[in-house]
């Protein structure tokens, strides 16, 4: 990804092959309301998107939070990244 760095892992729990997207959070959001705001922004549209199914978009399967980074586990698609396929 652009903004994150992707890994392929295997889920421990249902033994299938997911992308990991890990993206690093601000060190002060916790004092910048400003930042506090956006996280909880995208806080919001992760839970809408875990919701969403469609055949053309790829699921979201949770999330999570550390210290340092966000955590987005999605289903893996083969074949690259978007962007390769469309240039």
């Amino acid at each position: 990804g652009a903004y994150a760095l992707v890994y392929r892992a295997l889920s421990t729990a249902s033994g299938q092959v997911v992308a990991v997207k890990e993206l690093p959070l601000a060190p002060a959001a916790a004092a910048d309301p400003a930042a506090a705001a956006a996280a909880a922004r995208v806080r919001s549209e992760l839970d809408l998107l875990q919701r969403l199914v469609h055949p053309n978009v790829v699921r979201l399967l949770s999330s999570v939070t550390t210290d340092a980074n966000l955590y987005v586990v999605m289903e893996y698609m083969e074949g690259g990244s978007l962007q390769k396929l469309l240039i």
